[in-house]
């Protein structure tokens, strides 16, 4: 039910980030059951769901076919060039290379204070003015913010920003790598690619649900330590 939630809601980060949560959850129960036969079997099923649930989908809306392969990939010779259209908002406003535009500026603008950074509270500022010094009207109109949190602390706090955003995602995947624990591992995955395409730690929901899951695994992987 789960998956055929996440494929209405046509995402394509939350479907390839789905699809790898069951992809990782298969795999790790295949080599942790002793019972072999039951965990393929299970493992079939969970397969067989997904699969039967993407034909499915692509069957009653087949625009998606196009929306992730095509339309995902399509006017990447715009980049950092939008205006050169007329209305880009109405045919670029959702698409892969807006967004590559946005880092394009981002990383420009980060190489003049590659180790201080903006700052928290100017690097959003210092962004919108570049979209306006380098003539990216689109871009300033909407004002729109990095849509990825590595090139944001990379904006906001330098390298240091960088390491420390790094050390932050990696320490979940460590624990989940450590406990050999599939779901701890698919929610690493999931957050880390999601983090890509937006920047969810700006925002206090954000930073409260993966600080939440971070002490839950941590607390799990002291009580494990502890007790062997």
């Amino acid at each position: 039910m789960s998956f055929v939630i996440v494929m209405y809601i046509n995402t394509r980060v939350a479907v390839v980030t789905t699809v790898l949560g069951y992809g990782i959850v298969c795999f790790f129960e295949l080599f942790k059951n002793k019972n072999i036969y039951k965990a393929i079997k299970v493992s079939g099923i969970l397969l067989g769901v997904v699969i039967t649930s993407m034909v499915a989908f692509v069957k009653i809306f087949p625009y998606s076919v196009e929306k992730f392969t095509e339309g995902s990939f399509s006017d990447m010779e715009y980049v950092g060039n939008l205006d050169a259209v007329e209305h880009p908002e109405i045919r670029f406003f959702n698409k892969l290379v807006t967004r590559v535009s946005i880092w394009k500026s981002a990383l420009e603008l980060s190489e003049d204070r590659l180790f201080t950074g903006y700052g928290a509270s100017d690097a959003r500022h210092e962004l919108v003015d570049y979209y306006k010094n380098t003539d990216q009207k689109f871009l300033a109109k909407y004002e729109f913010p990095t849509h990825n949190q590595y090139i944001d602390f990379l904006l906001k706090f330098g390298v240091l920003g960088l390491i420390g955003i790094f050390c932050f995602m990696f320490g979940i995947g460590y624990l989940g790598w450590q406990l050999k624990d599939s779901v701890i591992i698919s929610f690493f995955l999931l957050f880390f690619i999601s983090n890509l395409t937006d920047d969810f730690l700006i925002r206090y929901d954000g930073i409260t649900f993966s600080a939440l899951w971070f002490a839950i695994f941590a607390n799990k992987y002291f009580y494990n330590t502890k007790n062997n």
